[in-house]
C-alpha cells in the first residue's frame, strides 16, 4: 500500500503561498496613491496662494508705514507716476519726483531713507499700484489669489483697476491713508 505522507515542500510550490501581489492589489494601491498625490497637489497650491497672499498683505502694510512717515517729514504724500508708481525717490542732491521701482530702495534728497527696498509682488505676473493725485491721501492696491481670503473687497473690485503686469488682472485688496479708502 502505497501511503502518501504529507510534504512540506509540496505546500510551498502551491500558488496559494507564492510570494508577491496579484494585479489587482497593485492597481488599488497605484490608484489610491494617484489619489492622495492630486489631494496633496492640491493643499500644497492653496498653501503657496496662501503665503503669496501673506506677503502682498504685509509688503502693503510696511509701504504704507512708510508713506506716513513721508508725510510726516514732507506735509504731503508722494503723488503717482503715470506707471502707478510712487514719485519720491532719489539720491542725494538729485530731483526728488523720480518714480520708485517695486523692490528698490526708496530714499529722497536729503538722504532720508523711507525704506531699504519696497516691496514687490511676490509674483512675476502682478504688480502694486499706487494712487495719489494731489497728495493729500494714497491707496495702495494689490491683488490677493485666494477667492476666499477675507481681505478681498468688493468695492475695489467694482472700480477695475488693474494690478498685471501684463494683461489684465483686476486688484482686489486695498490700504489707504486713513483720510480715505481703499
Amino acid at each position: 500500500m502505497n501511503i502518501k505522507r504529507w510534504a512540506p515542500d509540496r505546500v510551498r510550490g502551491s500558488r496559494k503561498s507564492a510570494a508577491g501581489f496579484t494585479l489587482v492589489e497593485l492597481l488599488v494601491v497605484i490608484v489610491l496613491l494617484g489619489i492622495m498625490a492630486v489631494l496633496g497637489l492640491g493643499n500644497y497650491t492653496t498653501s503657496l496662494r496662501r503665503s503669496r497672499d501673506n506677503q502682498r498683505k504685509s509688503n502693503l502694510r510696511a509701504i504704507a508705514t512708510a508713506l506716513e512717515a513721508y508725510n510726516s517729514d514732507n506735509k504731503l504724500f508722494p503723488l503717482s507716476s503715470s506707471e502707478d508708481l510712487i514719485l519720491g525717490c532719489a539720491e542725494i542732491g538729485q530731483v526728488a519726483n523720480q518714480p520708485c521701482e517695486w523692490g528698490e530702495k526708496w530714499s529722497d534728497p536729503k538722504g532720508t531713507i523711507y525704506m531699504p527696498q519696497i516691496g514687490k509682488d511676490p509674483s512675476t505676473t502682478q504688480q502694486y499700484v499706487y494712487v495719489s493725485a494731489d497728495g493729500t491721501q494714497y491707496q495702495l492696491y494689490a491683488h490677493l489669489e485666494n477667492p476666499e481670503d477675507a481681505g478681498i473687497d468688493a468695492s475695489i473690485v467694482s472700480q477695475g483697476i488693474n494690478c498685471a503686469t501684463t494683461g489684465t488682472i483686476v486688484c482686489n485688496y486695498g490700504v489707504s491713508s486713513q483720510n480715505t479708502s481703499p
